[in-house]
């Protein structure tokens, strides 16, 4: 006896041969990755005049999730002194950064593009390159 097509005669009975399997597996396109966010930071103007004429680096030691972003005071590291500065945001995904630079933005009257964390992204000793801010301002700061 013949058996039809797709069935396979076993003795007597017949039985439904399983679909034929792919010999290669289907690839899926993966959509594009989002744009890391050292990409799409801005970069600080060029300081005018000659190199670091307007322009001033703090050194800064950061608590995060404190329960509002202020200066505390100032301390003395082994470096030179520091601001202590506590932060609102958690330090998860840059929030703690972010946070800080849009502070830091505001109490120098200078806008975020001007503000350059210069060292410890992941670390509580930051230290943030400030373009153009005023003396006195930068005098303020210190709690």
């Amino acid at each position: 006896m013949k058996a039809a097509t797709g069935e396979v005669a076993v003795g007597r009975a017949t039985r439904l041969r399983a679909p034929a399997a792919r010999s290669r597996p289907t690839l899926r396109r993966l959509p594009p990755r989002p744009p890391t966010r050292e990409s799409t930071m801005r970069k600080p103007p060029p300081p005018s005049g000659s190199a670091g004429s307007n322009s001033v680096v703090l050194t800064l030691k950061v608590r995060p999730g404190a329960s509002a972003t202020r200066v505390v005071g100032r301390i003395e590291l082994p470096d030179g002194p520091a601001l202590r500065v506590d932060v609102a945001a958690p330090p998860e995904r840059g929030k703690a950064n972010a946070e800080l630079v849009r502070f830091l933005a505001k109490a120098l009257g200078v806008g975020r593009g001007q503000l350059e964390l210069v060292a410890g992204e992941t670390s509580h000793l930051k230290r943030v390159r400030v373009h153009g801010a005023a003396p006195d301002r930068l005098a303020s700061l210190g709690g």
